[in-house]
């Protein structure tokens, strides 16, 4: 379950036992909901949790049981996909250095030049195919590639070293692309908004929007040691992504699972 909106829609009531029509703005949401989701609308006599004060006298009365639920579970209807099924197809996509990293490409079934999102990951590619997908029937092209080292991609794996170069060559390969107007964003969380991050210091040309979600900005204070105190997130991190590394040791590795 995830919060949409954090707030409180207030009704007047217009004569108690009355039904009543109620229009609740959920805003700009960046929520996927897909066939099969439903919306849960909470009624409550105050702001719950938040429980404002009411400074005025009042008497009120809500009622929690099958005829009268504190809560409504909306089924959601998404809109039809646009543009057919997309085409989906795996390149090898070459660095500076030479180094092939693996790239899928979700290209919108109409034809015609569109904006590109690129997301790289080191925790395989193939997790970005329900936003690819979703994308490139929303009129983008979706670029979703394996990093340095991992999964499909040549080269030796090591955390953040080559990010900036990498990220760089994809966005001006992406841009360049004959199903490409020029217009690259990036897109991800986590390690997939640190490399972003580092991607943008090379100031590609072709790079005009970044959604970077809990991404460390500083790797030492969000990272390493959290408070001054040293974390142990992040050699956790290291253990379990070595353990996934196609070049790791299978018997190791299931230890270290």
């Amino acid at each position: 379950a995830l919060t949409l909106a954090d707030g409180a829609t207030r009704v007047a009531i217009r004569k108690a036992g009355t039904p009543q029509k109620v229009s609740v703005d959920l805003g700009s949401i960046s929520n996927l909901i897909v066939k099969g989701h439903s919306i849960r609308l909470y009624v409550t006599s105050s702001n719950f949790p938040k429980l404002e004060p009411n400074r005025y006298a009042a008497h009120n009365a809500v009622l929690h049981d099958q005829s009268h639920a504190s809560s409504l579970d909306l089924p959601t209807q998404p809109v039809a996909h646009a543009d057919g099924v997309p085409v989906k197809s795996t390149l090898m996509v070459s660095m500076r250095d030479g180094v092939l990293l693996s790239t899928d490409i979700y290209v919108p079934a109409a034809a015609g030049k569109f904006p590109v999102l690129v997301a790289r990951s080191p925790y395989d590619k193939k997790g970005e195919r329900a936003r690819g997908d979703f994308f490139a029937r929303h009129g983008y092209v979706f670029v979703a590639q394996d990093t340095r080292g991992r999964y499909e991609s040549q080269g030796e794996p090591y955390p953040l070293l080559s990010e900036a170069q990498d990220g760089y060559d994809t966005i001006e390969w992406a841009a360049g692309q004959s199903w490409s107007n020029g217009k690259v964003g990036t897109t991800g969380a986590s390690y997939l908004a640190m490399n972003q991050y580092t991607a943008a210091i090379e100031r590609p040309p072709h790079l005009l929007a970044m959604y970077a979600a809990v991404g460390s900005e500083n790797f030492y204070r969000d990272s390493a040691y959290r408070g001054g105190i040293p974390s142990l997130g992040w050699p956790v991190w290291l253990l379990l992504s070595a353990a996934t590394d196609p070049h790791a040791d299978s018997a190791q590795a299931k230890r270290m699972m």
